[in-house]
């Protein structure tokens, strides 16, 4: 699942006018970009406009995703050096671990126990996040109830395989 903003929208139709030069696909960090290793020397090589691309980047995923979560990228470079990029859908797996960061370094054997409220909160959040990833409006009240519980339990097993359990009180 990809999810492309109004701005790039708009960016995609100048770019796909020409000859596509290159697709690039890439893990960056949400709302982290810079021109540092091994990010910045690899669009300097296709003579895009970095800067553009990192400050473009930072501000449409700094509101979407928690600083720093890693994302895959798709970006698209034309032989006029112009460009746009598309975001994929993180998996649970990596949102999870994104959530509970300190809780899987302290984890002894790999087990990782949360306060059943927020393990419930995070996945509730988790699965409002992935049912209107690709969606403009952002409103989680237009969401089916079924749906979002459908959502919201699909998360819930996927914290089981990440070995993500209830502390029991």
């Amino acid at each position: 699942m990809t999810y492309i903003s109004k701005k790039q929208a708009g960016k995609k139709a100048i770019v796909r006018e020409k000859q596509i030069l290159v697709r690039l696909k890439l893990i960056i960090g949400a709302g982290t970009a810079s021109m540092t290793p091994p990010l910045g020397p690899n669009l300097g090589q296709y003579g895009i406009n970095s800067i553009e691309f990192f400050n473009d980047f930072n501000t449409e995923t700094k509101e979407l995703f928690e600083p720093g979560m890693a994302l895959r990228v798709i970006l698209w470079i034309n032989v006029m050096k112009a460009f746009y990029f598309e975001l994929q859908m993180p998996k649970i797996s990596n949102i999870l671990k994104e959530y509970y960061k300190i809780e899987f370094e302290e984890a002894k054997g790999g087990k990782v126990y949360i306060e059943k409220e927020r393990l419930l909160k995070d996945c509730f959040k988790i699965a409002i996040l992935i049912s209107t990833f690709n969606k403009e409006e952002k409103q989680w009240e237009k969401i089916e109830p079924a749906f979002l519980k459908m959502k919201v339990l699909e998360v819930l097993g996927t914290c089981r395989s990440c070995k993500i359990y209830i502390k029991k009180a």
